[in-house]
Formats: C-alpha cells, sequence, structure tokens
C-alpha cells in the first residue's frame, strides 16, 4: 500500500537524504502544476504550493510538516501510479 510505505519514509527537515522532496521534484511536480495541502486552520490552514523551489522553501522552513507532506505525496503517487496499476490488472 503507497500510503503505508510512504508514512513510514524517512523525511528530516532537509533536502540531503529526503527521498519524500526527490519524489515530489522528479515525479509529482513534472506530472500536476500544484500540490493542494488540505489542513485545518488550526495548523495553519489550506496551502497550495505551485513550485518545488516553493515546496522546498515551505518544508525546510518548517511551514509544512512532514506528515503533511507524506498524505500528500501519497495522494499523488496514488493518482500518478493508478494507470499503471490498471494496465496490470
Amino acid at each position: 500500500d503507497i500510503k503505508n510505505k510512504v508514512h513510514r519514509a524517512y523525511c528530516p527537515i532537509a533536502l540531503q537524504d529526503n527521498s519524500l522532496l526527490a519524489i515530489a521534484k522528479l515525479i509529482i511536480f513534472p506530472r500536476f502544476n500544484e500540490l493542494s495541502f488540505k489542513r485545518d486552520q488550526k495548523h495553519g490552514g489550506d496551502i497550495v504550493v505551485k513550485s518545488y523551489e516553493e515546496l522546498e522553501k515551505l518544508f525546510l522552513g518548517i511551514k509544512i510538516h512532514p506528515l503533511d507532506l507524506k498524505h500528500v505525496l501519497s495522494d499523488y503517487l496514488i493518482e500518478v501510479l493508478q494507470p499503471i496499476r490498471k494496465s496490470f490488472s
């Protein structure tokens, strides 16, 4: 399950050794124009990120929590992989 694997991924507040930021840069942003983070107002409210550079800046500035990043990336990865999974069914 993608959500489970992404949830367990190591996600330091750093660029180095952060596989989730690499997935965002190499897989998600080439296919989508933006990432939408749906969060409670008490956690800063919703955020729409329009570029990898903006994501990097917000993540390193701790405006996006690693768990928020994990939830959003898992949803986008599922969307990217769904046609591939369908072709193997």
